[in-house]
């Protein structure tokens, strides 16, 4: 005997959680680099190069390195939508809607937001990657 199927209002409010749980990683994962980078991007802008090589690949790190940076605090700036707690802050009445209607909207908005998240993640996370191997290639170089 097989398990009745979920009916659509428990199914949706499964993937509200889970698209939650999805902006918590994607919010802890970009705080975690948030402070690796900018420990990375201090550090890199105490380094004397010796030579004009390095200089011009430690810049080229260091301006990558700002612009992961900045996908990152993208990603973990708060998103102030006319729903939620927003629409309870401003104490405004809530219109009469079907509940059902309501977790289809907030899924969407929420999947919206998790989307751009992450893609706002994996570009900085390419950035830092490009600029981990700009630094590696400014040290290879102050050794020439």
């Amino acid at each position: 005997m097989h398990p009745a199927p979920p009916d659509d209002h428990s199914l949706l409010a499964e993937e509200l959680v889970a698209v939650r749980g999805e902006l918590v990683r994607a919010d802890g994962k970009s705080a975690a680099l948030l402070a690796l980078a900018g420990a990375g991007f201090v550090l890199a802008t105490t380094a004397q190069p010796r030579n004009a090589l390095a200089a011009w690949l430690l810049g080229g790190a260091l301006v990558t390195a700002a612009c992961a940076i900045l996908q990152l605090l993208f990603v973990v700036r708060p998103r102030l939508e006319n729903g939620g707690f927003c629409l309870h802050a401003a104490d405004a009445p809530l219109p009469e809607h079907d509940p059902d209607a309501w977790r289809h909207r907030e899924l969407s908005v929420l999947s919206r937001i998790a989307l751009d998240k992450f893609r706002l993640l994996q570009t900085a996370v390419n950035l830092l990657a490009c600029a981990l191997v700009l630094v590696l290639c400014a040290r290879l170089a102050d050794l020439l």
